[in-house]
């Protein structure tokens, strides 16, 4: 019985062996036929992608070509004033005084003949106002009537009266008014009608018939009150 045991377990050994022995080549075969397949993976794995290399390709042709270097002079660039620099603060600009002036602080640009041909305008109607220059009057009109004259003093040679046809833009009751030689207090009656030009009352001198101020029109008091309640806002001035 213990001898038909041992027989058997040695036939099974050998059986195992048997098997061993026969797998064995199938094995190598099998290692055989994987090492292609993995080293053709292996190249592919090294290989870019198609897509990429189709991106790769449309970049090379998308980049422009490097522009030929040429011989021309290139202008230098100004250099920038620091007081322009990024960042930097720039002083504001001296502001502009509110109260006007009188023409001598102008500069004297006048024309040197009359620009107002009354017969060819239709101011004959309502209230204008007429300065004649080679006369040194003034003479309220009122729908081509006279309404009221008087004698003026306009502007002197060195700062003659503008000539033109104007409108009245502002009124005052009264003003100061100053230059380089004359500060005076309180000027009455006065109507602006061009710039710094006005018309106004004058308690400083009564020599009215002669040019001697700073480009504006010297009127006596009285009648420079009733001119101004007489005259609104917006009233044809005609200096000719």
């Amino acid at each position: 019985m213990a001898f038909l045991k041992r027989l058997l377990r040695l036939v099974a050994l050998c059986a195992m062996m048997a098997l061993l022995l026969a797998a064995i080549p199938l094995v190598v075969s099998a290692e055989r036929q994987a090492q292609p397949a993995v080293e053709s993976l292996a190249r592919e794995a090294e290989q870019p992608a198609p897509q990429q290399v189709a991106v790769a390709a449309v970049e090379e042709v998308a980049q422009p070509a490097a522009p030929a270097k040429t011989h021309a002079a290139v202008p230098a660039v100004p250099a920038v004033p620091s007081s322009r620099a990024a960042g930097a603060v720039q002083a504001p600009a001296q502001p502009v005084s509110v109260q006007p002036v009188v023409a001598a602080s102008l500069s004297q640009d006048a024309p040197a003949e009359a620009t107002y041909d009354v017969e060819s305008t239709p101011m004959r109607r309502g209230k204008w106002i007429e300065i004649i220059l080679d006369e040194q009057r003034l003479i309220a009109w009122e729908d081509g009537r006279m309404v009221m004259t008087t004698l003026v003093s306009t502007g002197a040679q060195d700062t003659p009266t503008i000539r033109g046809v104007f409108r009245i833009y502002r009124k005052l009751d009264s003003q100061r008014m100053r230059g380089r030689d004359y500060d005076l207090p309180n000027v009455p009656y006065v109507m602006y009608f061009k710039g710094s030009y006005a018309m106004h009352g004058t308690y400083w001198h009564n020599n009215f018939g002669q040019p001697m101020s700073h480009g504006c029109v010297n009127i006596p008091t009285g009648k420079a009150a009733w001119l101004y309640s007489w005259a609104p806002q917006g009233t044809v001035v005609v200096v000719h």
